[in-house]
């Protein structure tokens, strides 16, 4: 991918903001090439001028939030052509850019989180800058578990990220290891490396950008994935968690990530980082457990003991269900079950589950049924088990693709329920207010450090534990 700057024809003491030809110096993107990318994905970033670019310009904010979506799925700036900006405009909008001796594929990493050396403000002469008097922050270098492809990951070193405007960096304490993780490396959910993975996170601030109080400086907070807008379609329609408008936070399984100053929640009294890593988690199936109503006396099936299958015993309980079922095969997981409320517990490996049900609920089926797993098989089970009206609900994330081996007649004719429940929704911040009222004790399992980041996500594939954290900076 390559990148046109404007900059200084030459270097010199006094004005140390402008570039010699022979180094890749600060630069401000001002195109970019979508056609070049897999070509030149690592080669440093080099300081020239292409020339006029045959597109009409366009806003700065545009083509900034073009790169984010590239940054988030590369195939969305397929569009063969390049993209030219007004350099005018980066000083009236402050855009952060990354500048040195950098990779395009490092900058594909840390975008949005790119911050500027050398901040100036190109006049109308080509090739120069006028100083806005900005001091250039120290950039050092820090370690990350970088994602490759498959299931292998190296530890690299990669400058530190910046904050942007409206920007934090936070020093990374816990990282939980999603099913999500887990699915990136045996594709079967969409991603493309070189990539840092890791959204599940704590940490404490030691950076703030502009427009960002140095209050926030050394609280420690929990994050979700992304900002909102609370003003498009999506955040009025449906839920913040899918806004249109959304700035992404950086992969956190390294030492410093850089994400929105909104998406970071300071945590309450009485949790720790560690625990405080669980929000995100929790809050998906928090918000999942909202999807129905609970029905009076309710005896709803947990199928799955994860994180995820206890979060959701311990939500639906606490909506009212009168009996809580969890199937799980693993003992441990099933104890732990029991301390966050289940009524029932499930091996599946010693009675059929149907058996159950029966006998819990007098043959009816339960009121409602929740697969945690991510299997269409599992799916299938649930529909099997809910009884005439009776409500299914898919918090596991199936592989992309995969189709439900249901009798559609049955569903039909019994008119069964099937919902899906993806993502936090409207229930991080709740969520992170309910943690202390949960028995959470024993949830965290096993603890890495960031040079086993592979072995964390390969060990969460194989049902090891019940969650699996890493500790980028132990």
């Amino acid at each position: 991918m390559r990148l046109r700057g404007v900059t200084g024809p030459s270097w010199s003491p006094r004005h140390p903001w402008r570039s010699d030809p022979h180094t890749a110096a600060p630069v401000f993107f001002t195109s970019t090439d979508p056609g070049t990318t897999s070509g030149t994905g690592n080669s440093s970033i080099q300081n020239s001028d292409r020339g006029p670019c045959p597109m009409a310009a366009l806003p700065l904010r545009t083509t900034c939030s073009l790169l984010r979506f590239w940054w988030f799925d590369p195939a969305r700036l397929s569009i063969g052509a390049r993209i030219d900006v007004d350099p005018g405009e980066f000083a009236r909008d402050g855009l952060p850019i990354y500048a040195g001796r950098q990779s395009v594929s490092t900058a594909r990493l840390y975008f949005p989180g790119l911050s500027a050396h050398f901040t100036g403000e190109p006049d109308c002469r080509r090739g120069r800058l006028r100083r806005l008097g900005h001091r250039p922050r120290k950039v050092g270098n820090m370690k990350a578990a970088v994602w490759q492809g498959g299931t292998k990951f190296t530890i690299d070193t990669v400058p530190d990220p910046v904050p942007g405007p409206g920007q934090v960096v936070l020093k990374v304490d816990t990282v939980g290891v999603c099913g999500t993780d887990v699915h990136i490396t045996q594709g079967l959910f969409p991603s493309t490396p070189p990539l840092i993975l890791g959204h599940e996170f704590s940490g404490t601030v030691v950076e703030v950008g502009k427009g960002v109080s140095k209050a926030r400086i050394g609280q420690q907070v929990v994050c979700d994935i992304t900002s909102h807008c609370g003003e498009c379609d999506n955040c009025r329609e449906w839920t913040i968690s899918r806004c249109q408008r959304a700035q992404k936070s950086s992969g956190a399984l390294a030492n410093y990530a850089v994400v929105p100053a909104q998406s970071a929640h300071r945590l309450p009294e009485g949790i720790d980082l560690e625990t405080g890593a669980l929000t995100e988690p929790g809050s998906c199936c928090l918000s999942g457990s909202m999807v129905f109503p609970m029905p009076k006396d309710a005896v709803v099936l947990v199928v799955g003991g994860g994180i995820m299958g206890q979060f959701t015993v311990a939500f639906l309980k606490r909506r009212g269900a009168r009996t809580v079922i969890l199937s799980e095969p693993v003992a441990s997981r099933r104890e732990l079950g029991r301390q966050l409320g289940a009524d029932v517990l499930h091996d599946p490996k010693m009675e059929d589950l149907k058996k159950v049900v029966d006998r819990e609920t007098g043959g009816r089926g339960v009121h409602l049924a929740v697969e945690v797993v991510g299997k269409p098989e599992l799916v299938a089970r649930c529909v099997q088990l809910v009884r005439p009206r009776g409500n299914v609900l898919m918090i596991g994330v199936c592989p992309k693709g995969t189709t439900l081996p249901s009798d559609l007649y049955d569903l039909h004719y019994r008119e069964v329920g099937i919902r899906g429940a993806f993502g936090r929704g409207n229930y991080f911040k709740k969520t992170l207010q309910l943690l202390p009222e949960l028995n959470l004790k024993g949830v965290i399992t096993t603890r890495y450090p960031l040079e086993r980041a592979a072995d964390a996500i390969y060990d969460s594939g194989q049902g090891r534990g019940v969650k699996l954290v890493v500790k980028p900076n132990a």
